[in-house]
């Protein structure tokens, strides 16, 4: 409301110095405003920028001079508050830019206002000079300059970009008093010089398929258009940096323009709709495009196609885009970092970097909403015979469901492949209760990258489904079933639905410091597992006598010692099987104790096999005793080969009178037939002591 003679006018005027130093990183956060998807450039990016020689001083008759203000102004570190300013009061300043940058590096000068300010900030003219061929445009929120490069600096040392003197003043010819306060900032933004930036005087505010963004309430304008307007063959590009506060966000209806981010973040997202189909930033994507959006700080609950940038991405293109920060992602079916499901969208370029304790969530609730098909990019990436998930990544993330859970993609539709992406430093999880793991044996799959590929005698024709230059480090897996498929790493994929034959899992995929365990059981593949520690060595010993382990003469079991492991204060059960094997892998096992037992050696069973292990110091004791196997039934070969025996050996016979092939051995108990030993060794400080104890005649 405008009365006469005078404005009364609270102006508060904040500069802020953005700074952010980057070395050897992939993605970076180039100033406290902004992230750009860009390659880094070993090195840093350091613009600073200092304000100083505030003046408030007031017009007379047209003309500037030492006539005092009406208005008043105090300056705390670098918040500039004016008060009370009138008609002709004008503040000036200068804003010196220091360049460090030991990169190539762009700035801009932006002096916005807050929403709440729009009107008073329009009733003031803003002027920056000092610097020739800066070029400042009114964007409607603000003016803003064009893009400036800067050349690099060396390491220690700096350079004066400017000096710059700006003054914000009200207008004479305003006489009408008005009641608020206005909030301008005057930021300096620096990035990386290779990142894409858009100068404001490029900005066609003319064109009606055109749509700019700069604040909180341009975004929910578009979203509230949305619902009445898909957008279709039109562009939205995102300008400036959002903060939605963690308050409710409404999904973005349905969205078929293109989205461009331009490496803005849209911070704090939150959505609380757990009885919703379609969750997220943007409920559906049909057709759509989004490119370099990032989002910051997710916590979302939903029902069905539940995911961070599209709740069902449908179809369209989403590159380069990023969730990071503190990631909460729940659903019951179709749940993932970046797409939900229902997704025939293809991806690129796009990351999932989560804080400590970030998680994408399957739940079940019912029958069809079983918290199954969960993803770190995409729960439900559909079939497709020419479509790849391609260059994806997820980092420092849980990824839980029930079945079909993927590091990177939860279902894998026939046909469609998945190329050039990781999971790192994160956890695959089947969270199934007994009840429902025992209703879908066979069906729990889980997997580093995916977690079950989906081709069915309908979608045959969609062809082959193919895992290429993924890699999996730093993570585990922990599943609740054996794999099934020979020759393929659990940790990649964890199975199929119809035939290993619509699948080509090559071995340009690679997995390093990661593991699929079953409880406490290391499984390295079909019928494959490892060993590294007392507790793994333990497990895999008391799975054979629960039947979670089992082996036969064509589908034997296989233990993989992967470290070398001392089991000083544990004791292991003989390893019963037949037809087994175990690979020492060149590694040693120490203070070995088998539990007391008829047959008491690592291995019992017919036809097993010990290679290329080293025992330091053993202990048994037993009916048919010895150090590597019970017994060695013929005609499977030799069952020791290339392994040593360091230390104290100790075997104590214990049997009774009548007993079926009562032995004590140091390399076997019970030899018969072919059952031999090859290229063992026997150290020369090693000592050997065999007690016939307990014998009853």
């Amino acid at each position: 409301m405008k009365k006469a003679n005078k404005v009364i006018l609270m102006s508060v005027l904040t500069v802020i110095a953005c700074v952010s130093l980057i070395t050897g990183a992939t993605f970076a956060l180039f100033t406290s405003e902004s992230d750009v998807n860009i390659a880094v450039t070993s090195g840093k990016v350091d613009v600073q920028a200092s304000i100083s020689d505030v003046v408030m001083k007031s017009e007379l008759a047209g003309s500037k001079g030492d006539y005092a203000a009406l208005g008043t102004y105090t300056l705390d570190g670098s918040k500039l508050t004016v008060s009370n300013i009138a008609p002709g009061d004008y503040v000036t300043f200068k804003i010196t830019i220091v360049n460090r940058s030991t990169v190539a590096t762009k700035w801009q000068l932006q002096l916005v206002t807050d929403n709440s300010g729009v009107e008073l900030f329009d009733l003031l003219s803003i002027q920056v000079e000092g610097m020739a061929g800066l070029s400042m445009v009114d964007t409607g929120k603000g003016e803003m300059s064009n893009w400036e490069a800067l050349a690099p600096v060396a390491s220690g040392s700096s350079q004066q970009v400017g000096e710059l003197t700006v003054t914000i003043a009200m207008p004479t010819s305003e006489t009408a008093q008005v009641e608020g306060e206005c909030v301008i900032s005057a930021k300096v933004v620096a990035i990386q010089g290779n990142a894409e930036t858009v100068d404001p005087e490029e900005v066609d505010r003319t064109d009606l398929n055109k749509v700019y963004i700069y604040d909180l309430e341009d975004f929910e304008a578009f979203r509230d258009a949305a619902e009445t307007d898909n957008f279709a063959r039109k562009t939205v590009y995102l300008m400036e940096n959002i903060d939605l506060g963690g308050k409710e966000w409404k999904p973005i209806k349905e969205f078929s323009g293109t989205f461009e981010g331009n490496g803005q973040v849209i911070s704090n997202l939150k959505i609380n709709q757990p009885e919703q189909d379609g969750v997220g930033l943007f409920a559906k994507l049909s057709g759509a495009t989004i490119n370099k959006l990032v989002i910051s700080g997710v916590d979302i609950a939903g029902r069905s196609a539940v995911g961070a940038i599209a709740g069902s991405a449908y179809t369209g293109t989403i590159t380069d885009c990023q969730v990071k920060g503190l990631i909460s992602i729940k659903g019951n079916y179709q749940v993932g970092g970046i797409g939900g499901g229902q997704s025939y969208v293809k991806y690129s370029g796009c990351s999932v970097d989560g804080a400590s304790g970030s998680k994408i969530e399957g739940v079940y609730s019912a029958s069809g909403l079983e918290g199954d098909a969960i993803g770190g990019i995409v729960g439900y990436n559909a079939e497709d015979g020419n479509r790849v998930l391609s260059d994806c990544s997820v980092n420092n993330v849980e990824v839980a469901g029930t079945r079909k859970v993927g590091g990177v993609v939860g279902q894998l539709g026939a046909g469609a492949d998945v190329s050039g992406c990781s999971f790192t430093n994160g956890k695959v999880t089947c969270n199934a209760s007994a009840d429902y793991a025992s209703a879908n044996t066979g069906k729990l799959f889980i997997g580093g990258i995916v977690g079950e590929q989906t081709t069915t005698a309908d979608s045959v024709g969609y062809g082959v489904s193919e895992l290429t230059n993924n890699r999996v480090e730093n993570s585990i897996l922990y599943a609740q079933e054996k794999h099934t498929q020979p020759g393929v790493d659990p940790v990649i994929i964890g199975g199929t639905r119809y035939q290993w034959t619509y699948v080509k899992v090559d071995a340009s995929n690679t997995v390093t410091n990661s593991k699929v365990m079953l409880g406490d059981i290391w499984v390295l593949g079909h019928n494959l597992y490892g060993a590294d520690s007392p507790e793994t060595l333990v497990a895999y010993a008391a799975a054979t006598h629960d039947g979670k382990i089992t082996s036969d003469e064509t589908n034997y079991a296989q233990l993989k010692i992967m470290a070398d492991i001392d089991m000083l204060g544990y004791e292991l059960d003989p390893i019963v099987v037949n037809h087994g094997r175990i690979d020492g892998n060149s590694h040693t096992i120490s203070n070995l104790k088998i539990k007391t037992s008829k047959h008491a050696a690592l291995m019992e069973g017919s036809g097993n096999v010990v290679s290329n292990l080293t025992i330091n110091g053993f202990e048994a004791e037993g009916s048919q005793v010895a150090v590597f196997l019970a017994n060695g039934q013929g005609g499977y070969g030799v069952g020791v080969k290339d392994c040593t025996l360091k230390g104290d050996i100790e075997l104590t016979y214990k049997g009774e009178l009548g007993e079926s092939y009562p032995s004590a051995g140091v390399l076997m108990g019970v030899y018969q037939g072919e059952a031999g030993f090859e290229n063992v060794t026997i150290d020369k400080d090693c000592t050997v002591a065999i007690h016939l104890n307990g014998f009853t005649p």
